[in-house]
């Protein structure tokens, strides 16, 4: 499954105030409106076409990570605070080359669960799970104890993966399997992607890919946030008369440039403070 975004390129030029007197001012006036479209046009395909690529790579990689760790030997159900669990370096690895990954875990038909977040810090994620500053590394687990008890337990973990300080909560009511994303990976067999939704933790858009387990039934889960989208954004060359905004099916906001101010991300994209937008919406 693709998901699909939309670009809206919406070119607005300045207004020709005067009178243009004779034939060859007015052929003239012609040729350069005629010179202005092709440009304009050429800076939208071109500008498009980079959006559509940067789109399309970013979502390629939590599709991909999910469709590796899913064939993976080391997955296995957890047992323990998941420390020592033998996926948690592939997990780690795949973290820290991809900044923009916030979260893998996998959920297995049994109903354990095995989670890395990368807080890198981050005073929302660290006030979210209580966990302690300079807590770079989130470890959760959800498995049946050695009495036979379901147990959760959280590890924080420093920037050398060092145990700053862990918790172990009785009975947690979080099951994996009744998630929508456990479910559209089993009904699918294959790597399906989210819609775009507002991470709890951080307050920012993002994605979720998914991808049944080859072996033992289970599911890989990846989240991956948009952020990088709206400076990507920002960073387009483009004049001062035009904008450039990502939205999806829904006409939700993926990605503005930083110079509209106060304009929630995932709001309609009718609501962005420009009359070439506006226009774009107009019955």
């Amino acid at each position: 499954m693709r998901f699909h975004f939309k670009t809206a390129l919406i070119l607005s030029s300045l207004a020709i105030i005067g009178l243009l007197s004779g034939t060859i001012l007015f052929a003239q006036w012609i040729v350069g409106q005629k010179a202005a479209d092709k440009v304009a046009s050429n800076v939208f395909n071109t500008t498009a076409a980079k959006i559509q690529e940067q789109v399309s790579n970013l979502m390629d990689v939590p599709m991909k990570i999910s469709g590796i760790i899913a064939h993976s030997e080391a997955v296995a159900p957890p047992g323990d605070g998941g420390l020592s669990e033998p996926v948690r370096n592939q997990i780690f690895k795949a973290l820290e080359e991809y900044p923009s990954i916030y979260s893998i875990y996998i959920g297995h038909g049994d109903g354990s669960f095995y989670q890395i977040i990368a807080a890198k810090g981050d005073n929302a994620v660290l006030g979210k799970h209580n966990a302690l500053e300079g807590t770079q590394w989130i470890v959760r687990t959800i498995y049946t104890d050695v009495s036979g008890k379901r147990t959760q337990s959280w590890s924080f973990l420093d920037s050398r993966k060092q145990l700053l300080n862990a918790r172990i909560e009785a009975a947690p009511e979080y099951d994996p399997r009744k998630r929508p994303w456990y479910g559209a990976a089993v009904s699918s067999g294959k790597a399906v992607l989210s819609d775009v939704y507002m991470f709890n933790s951080l307050q920012k858009p993002g994605i979720t890919a998914s991808h049944a387990l080859m072996k033992g039934p289970g599911v890989v889960g990846v989240d991956m946030t948009l952020s990088d989208l709206s400076q990507f954004v920002s960073d387009q060359e483009m004049s001062e008369n035009n904008v450039v905004c990502i939205f999806d099916n829904k006409n939700r906001i993926i990605a503005l440039p930083n110079t509209f101010k106060g304009v929630p991300l995932l709001s309609d994209v009718s609501k962005v403070p420009s009359d070439a937008v506006q226009s774009l919406f107009d019955d």
